[in-house]
């Protein structure tokens, strides 16, 4: 028998009926008011501009990651249009699922031995796996909690690369040790860094500031206090609106082992429920993963006067945050898109020549203003990884000047 509330009319509803609907409808309506208003370079607002030679590095490195996604040396060349066959050390187009695709590449113009692990394979169940086997507060390491199935990947390549990459370091002295990765490559890149760091005497006790992680459009793979404490050595790329550095790890799970029905009802409760979680709650929640290390954010579209109108102007803006890494899911038509290395190579691309332009510009006298505070506290952060500026800190000093 239906409900009392779907056939009568609205005065023959229980005040029970009543409560219920105005409860759903209010959610419902504050949810979707969220998330429409809601633009991906919110995010980033009150960071900092990178400088142009970061910014270089980022694009450099988006380059090189999309030779993963290739299967010979020549095949590599050929699609990251830098150096020659010689260069690639060791390729592993298949690993039988213990460890996304990857190369190892020596560059003698850089003076780094670099690794590029793939992103997700959608024709590979290995890496659905592999990406959805966690729960939450199931794997423990140095003190935080980490992504389980990503640190089984790690440690493949822990027992199954190192030697490869030490023989390297030994023939070059000197050289730095790159980790690259896109996507789901991203999320091994940033626990095989966590992992290098800790055990540095298996690559030839190289100094720290040698190992370099640059994750391209990371998933979630470290909570707040690891992402925090090894931002000196690991760096995070998120393009606009990209979801996954945005999904939390139930989502992501959910997303690739369910039916699309499933999936599209359980995101909109999931989504609703976010929406009235403080994001207080969330940094309390010590299990919680976020994208890790520095943060970069590509942006390529700010909103103008009022929430509907765009600004496409693309930039890179950089942080340490505690607060607001990427937490809420952003509702556009580039979401998908925004995920794809392409996508990452052509925006950095234009954000290096704004960076550029802005850069050449002769400085004109002023005084202290928000763009200043901000900037003094990127460079302290530079100088000083450990010393950590909240988001929410800098905010308020730069409205105080």
């Amino acid at each position: 028998m239906a409900p009392a509330w779907l056939v009568l009319p609205y005065f023959c509803w229980s005040n029970m009926d009543v409560v219920a609907y105005s409860l759903w409808a209010g959610s419902c309506g504050r949810w979707l008011w969220n998330r429409l208003k809601r633009h991906g370079s919110r995010d980033s607002e009150t960071w900092p501009l990178a400088t142009a030679d970061n910014a270089k590095k980022i694009l450099h490195y988006c380059n090189l990651v999309q030779g993963a996604y290739e299967k010979t040396p020549g095949e590599i060349i050929e699609r990251i249009t830098y150096g020659t066959e010689a260069w690639v050390v060791k390729v592993a187009p298949t690993t039988l699922g213990y460890c996304p695709p990857h190369y190892i590449l020596r560059d003698p113009e850089r003076k780094e031995i670099v690794l590029c692990i793939r992103g997700l394979n959608l024709a590979d169940h290995m890496n659905y796996l592999a990406l959805a086997d966690t729960r939450k507060g199931s794997q423990r390491f140095d003190g935080g909690y980490v992504h389980r199935g990503l640190l089984k990947a790690a440690e493949w390549l822990m027992d199954n690369r190192t030697e490869l990459l030490k023989e390297e370091l030994e023939k070059e002295p000197g050289y730095k040790l790159i980790i690259v990765g896109h996507s789901l490559g991203a999320g091994v890149a940033s626990l095989f860094t966590l992992l290098l760091v800790n055990h540095r005497d298996v690559v030839g006790n190289i100094e720290r500031e040698q190992i370099q992680c640059f994750c391209i459009a990371p998933a979630r793979s470290m909570s707040l206090n690891l992402a925090i404490r090894y931002s000196d050595v690991i760096n995070s790329v998120v393009l606009q609106d990209d979801f996954l550095p945005r999904t939390s790890t139930p989502i992501v799970k959910i997303i690739l082992l369910t039916s699309l029905v499933f999936t599209v009802a359980v995101i909109w409760w999931r989504c609703i429920v976010d929406t009235f979680i403080s994001e207080e709650a969330m940094l309390n929640d010590e299990k919680r993963l976020y994208p890790p290390g520095r943060l970069y954010h590509v942006t390529y579209k700010e909103p103008c006067c009022c929430w509907c109108s765009l600004r496409r102007t693309c930039h890179i803006k950089t942080a340490i945050p505690v607060e607001g890494r990427f937490e809420r899911l952003v509702l556009s038509s580039t979401v998908t898109g925004d995920h794809h290395i392409l996508h990452y190579t052509d925006f950095t691309k234009k954000a290096v020549k704004n960076l550029e332009e802005i850069q050449i510009e002769a400085p004109k006298p002023q005084g202290m203003n928000r763009f200043n505070s901000l900037q003094i506290a990127s460079d302290l952060e530079r100088e000083d990884p450990n010393k950590i500026y909240a988001t929410v800190v800098l905010k308020r000093t730069a409205e105080g000047n």
